[in-house]
């Protein structure tokens, strides 16, 4: 095949919309920062965040306020279910700290070192910082 100027801008346009696909499907746009862009999932996204602090309260109500033993299998699986949906969101939050490019880099050490020592606090502070609130 011949280089003529016609090949040359066939050859031109193919590039640059390759490099325009690519740029859509790099993996720097991860689903996941695609997806926290959505109001929605931004509330869904919150309220998960407050899922443990109201079940532990509910919890220890239940528990301090239980005198007759009549529920404690139905309370225990109960129990079990909600503490592995909080295990679940604390894994969420940990790997968003790791993996999300909101977060800059000079402030993933705090932030981590802040979910070790209370993720009950940290989670809230967190989700507001960077996935409630705009990119500015």
């Amino acid at each position: 095949m011949r280089l003529t100027n016609k090949n040359m801008k066939k050859y031109r346009m193919h590039n640059e919309h390759r490099q325009k696909i690519d740029q859509l499907l790099s993996p720097e746009k991860e689903i996941e920062e695609k997806l926290i862009a959505f109001l929605p999932i931004k509330i869904l996204i919150g309220l998960l965040t407050i899922i443990p602090w109201i079940t532990s309260i509910i919890f220890f109500v239940n528990f301090i306020c239980n005198v007759d033993n009549r529920h404690d299998f139905i309370n225990l699986v109960a129990f079990v279910l909600i503490q592995l949906i909080n295990l679940a969101i604390l894994f969420y939050f940990l790997t968003f700290i790791f993996k999300s490019k909101r977060i800059p880099e000079q402030k993933r050490g705090k932030w981590v070192l802040f979910f070790f020592l209370n993720p009950l606090i940290a989670i809230i502070p967190l989700w507001y910082y960077y996935i409630f609130r705009e990119d500015e």
